[in-house]
């Protein structure tokens, strides 16, 4: 790969990962307003709105796919999907304080949980068939490749430049080592 190309790369990973962290940030906070507000006041209002825009255009299919998933919405999907904003929230504001920290250890466990959160999409994808879910889990699909090429990106500058012991220990070119 040419130098652009990794440049290119790195800069995707660092606004993938701000972004991520923005969404993390978003989602403690949605959850926050469906623990304090309860999930049944807002998710009983927006069928209310929802049915006004059908009124106005009764074939808007971003319109009926919502009034459809917030029909069937159970309390208890409700409160799952507050903990689940709540969790899903933490663990991202978390990544992305642990994938600045350029450690190796950081980019596998991020990619490790990344991964079991793409295949519980998955599982979630097979129940519901949510486009939605369905592009969320490519996108995360992308970020978990990126998180690989920053950690070899990592692991390659670090085998390239001078270990710091062997910066003050090791001999120059052309001195002697004794």
């Amino acid at each position: 790969m040419n130098k652009k190309y990794k440049a290119y790369l790195h800069r995707c990973f660092k606004i993938t990962i701000l972004i991520k962290g923005i969404d993390g940030v978003f989602e403690v906070i949605a959850s926050a307003i469906l623990f304090i507000s309860g999930a049944n006041s807002i998710i009983e209002k927006i069928p209310s709105f929802v049915q006004k825009e059908l009124i106005k255009d009764p074939d808007d299919m971003i319109s009926n796919y919502l009034l459809h998933i917030f029909d069937s919405a159970l309390p208890d999907t409700q409160l799952f999907i507050a903990i689940y904003l709540a969790i899903h929230g933490l663990i991202k504001i978390g990544l992305v304080f642990a994938l600045n920290s350029k450690s190796y250890r950081a980019h596998e466990i991020a990619k490790i949980i990344l991964i079991i959160f793409i295949g519980y999409q998955f599982y979630r994808f097979e129940h519901t068939h949510s486009m939605l879910l369905f592009i969320l889990t490519c996108i995360d699909v992308i970020i978990v490749s990126l998180i690989h090429s920053e950690e070899k990106r990592l692991r390659r500058n670090k085998e390239n430049s001078p270990a710091k012991d062997q910066c003050f220990n090791a001999p120059r070119d052309n001195e002697s080592p004794l």
